[in-house]
């Protein structure tokens, strides 16, 4: 079957099964990974644990996930999503359900920390990958439509979960997210396919399938040797330094201001819905102007955003604030993948992306914690959002100074 219109039994394109499966994986899961700041309020009140030592957790978490990203990245390769995907739904659902059963902070750290965070690592590696497989010539919008649906997930289930905690508590929340989860993630995941393979072929608005490109590029540890490798490191260190720690204190942070706990999930809503836009539009832009181009358009836009929430004072300028923290948020998380795949090829795509997942995910885990450090001294949020501007505009300078590179004549990195 190709996405050609040649016959009958060749008119539906495996590669949209994939895509379709990837985007409800992609919207319960990271929905409910999402949906932990809604979460943040419920455990101090309860517990009494200072934002510091909550925000430890979601660094804890994100350590670990990025770290078991470069094994799943590697196990996809191998094996194929499939199963790697319906392991670690399995694994993500078991933690959700055990943080619902947690009285003392190292349980918390336990139950989310580590179990969830080996589930949740093979969200994007193992999807974004089978992704960039499926779709040469529209990777970017395909990546961009599986990355809205993460922000669709944003935009439904932490307001979804806010609603649930008001109504039944945060314990029966998380058990609810748990069994959802478990039953969705799995039965989606026996759709998923590692590539289409000799027999299928893309051939996207009319291509034929002699335009179709196979499998090549670098191993990752051709690829540790180049400057590129480590710049693209470095970018996706920055975004997720800005973007986990917004995820995880934007909600507090409305609170602070003055909003209900409803009010702040729908703060999170309102990113989740900037951000569905953002992954579908510069997904698509990225095909067309480069995932260069496209990335350095969302830096700027955070650098703008991130200033202008270090000075907003009152409740109502963060709903104006954040649909452009979002619509950037968004597009970056778009642009990663495409990015690994137009400057090292696909045929070790799970393993570099999962490195370059992994140094993200260091950024995503220092950042939320400083976070909390920073406020537990200070009441207040203005320092970190400056510090986050600041970081977002070293992104912006390591995007703008990329360049291709050459590999046996053929230029790599412009896609």
């Amino acid at each position: 079957m190709t996405e050609s219109n040649s016959g009958p039994a060749e008119r539906l394109y495996y590669g949209y099964i994939v895509l379709g499966a990837a985007v409800v994986i992609q919207l319960v899961g990271w929905g409910t990974f999402g949906a932990f700041g809604v979460f943040f309020s419920p455990f101090q009140d309860q517990f009494g644990w200072s934002r510091a030592s909550i925000s430890g957790v979601a660094s804890a978490v994100l350590l670990v996930s990025g770290f078991f990203s470069v094994i799943m990245g590697n196990l996809s390769d191998k094996l194929g999503p499939r199963r790697v995907m319906t392991i670690c739904g399995i694994v993500f659902a078991l933690g959700a359900f055990l943080t619902s059963r947690i009285s003392s902070l190292w349980q918390l750290y336990l139950s989310y920390g580590l179990v969830l965070g080996i589930g949740v690592s093979a969200f994007d590696v193992v999807i974004l990958s089978t992704i960039a497989r499926w779709f040469t010539f529209t990777r970017g919008v395909m990546t961009g439509i599986v990355k809205a649906g993460a922000g669709l997930g944003h935009l439904t289930i932490p307001f979804l979960a806010g609603m649930f905690i008001a109504a039944r508590g945060w314990r029966d929340a998380y058990a609810a997210l748990a069994i959802m989860n478990v039953v969705v993630v799995v039965v989606v995941s026996q759709f998923l396919k590692r590539d289409p393979g000799k027999s299928l072929l893309e051939s996207a608005h009319g291509r034929s399938p002699r335009n179709v490109l196979p499998e090549h590029g670098l191993t990752l540890r051709q690829s540790t040797h180049r400057w590129q490798f480590w710049s693209v490191v470095a970018i996706n260190f920055v975004i997720l330094f800005c973007t986990y720690t917004i995820q995880i204190h934007i909600a507090p942070h409305a609170i602070d201001l003055g909003n209900s706990v409803t009010q702040a999930a729908g703060i999170l809503s309102v990113i989740g819905a900037a951000s569905v836009v953002g992954r579908f539009a510069m997904g698509g832009i990225g095909d067309r102007i480069g995932v260069t181009r496209a990335l350095m358009i969302c830096c700027g836009l955070l650098v703008a955003a991130l200033a202008s929430l270090a000075v907003a004072r009152q409740a109502w300028l963060l709903y104006l604030i954040v649909p452009f923290y979002g619509f950037a948020h968004g597009g970056s998380y778009s642009l990663i993948s495409p990015m690994v795949a137009g400057f090292f090829g696909t045929s070790s795509h799970g393993s570099i992306y999962g490195f370059v997942n992994f140094g993200g995910t260091i950024g995503g885990a220092i950042g939320p914690i400083l976070a909390g450090y920073i406020f537990d001294r200070t009441t207040s949020y203005s320092t970190v959002f400056l510090i986050m501007a600041v970081a977002a505009a070293v992104g912006l300078t390591l995007v703008a100074t990329l360049k291709p590179l050459i590999l046996k004549g053929e230029e790599y990195g412009q896609g």
